[in-house]
């Protein structure tokens, strides 16, 4: 085999254990996204049975989880061009090697700008939302609140 052959053991060894972090770095990500909209989910859904107006929230939770399915079928699609460049090494296809990997780079880019978007969207839309949505609640306690001592000194004061 020579030293190509050496060569081309060590690119592709390099290349599958990337592969292999890649692969296990999705699905944190994923899992931190969800956990995120599941949390989203229960406080939209514990809001809303005390009566407080959650339609913003249920919209962001569905924005949300569609950057998310974006981000998901981005890092799919990377991993699949990661994977053809496993096979372009060995092949001594130096063209076709450096085309595929550069194609995995520029998805790579796109994942990477997607996880920005749900980080921006989360920042900068929903915990304005949920901010609003607690100034709703600290209005509608103070209604509550005031309903409840209003009777009780008007009925002093009729004594």
């Amino acid at each position: 085999t020579g030293p190509w052959g050496n060569r081309c053991y060590e690119i592709s060894n390099r290349i599958n254990g990337r592969i292999r972090m890649y692969v296990e770095e999705r699905d944190p990500h994923l899992n931190r996204f969800n956990n995120l909209v599941a949390i989203l989910e229960r406080n939209a859904n514990r809001s809303e049975e005390k009566g407080y107006d959650v339609t913003k929230l249920r919209a962001d939770i569905v924005t949300l989880k569609e950057k998310i399915q974006k981000f998901k079928n981005d890092y799919d699609t990377f991993i699949i061009k990661l994977n053809a460049t496993a096979i372009s090494p060995c092949t001594r296809a130096e063209n076709q090697y450096q085309e595929r990997l550069r194609d995995s780079k520029l998805q790579l880019r796109i994942v990477r700008q997607d996880a920005e978007e749900i980080k921006q969207f989360y920042l900068e839309t929903v915990k304005t939302t949920v901010k609003q949505l607690r100034e709703q609640k600290k209005v509608t306690n103070a209604q509550r609140e005031g309903n409840r001592t209003a009777p009780a000194q008007n009925r002093g004061g009729n004594k």
